[in-house]
């Protein structure tokens, strides 16, 4: 089983897509992580 992503990654995922309007899509791809986990970690986040 893969290991959970840091809570720091998360953080600066999300304040890069919510304050310099990235899209999820794109902070996906450089990210390497699924847009699904993104999208989740950002409905989390509200």
């Amino acid at each position: 089983m893969a290991n959970p992503y840091s809570y720091d990654l998360r953080q600066k995922v999300i304040r890069v897509i919510e304050l310099d309007g990235i899209k999820t899509s794109v902070a996906a791809q450089v990210c390497q992580i699924s847009r699904n986990t993104i999208d989740l970690w950002c409905s989390a986040a509200i």
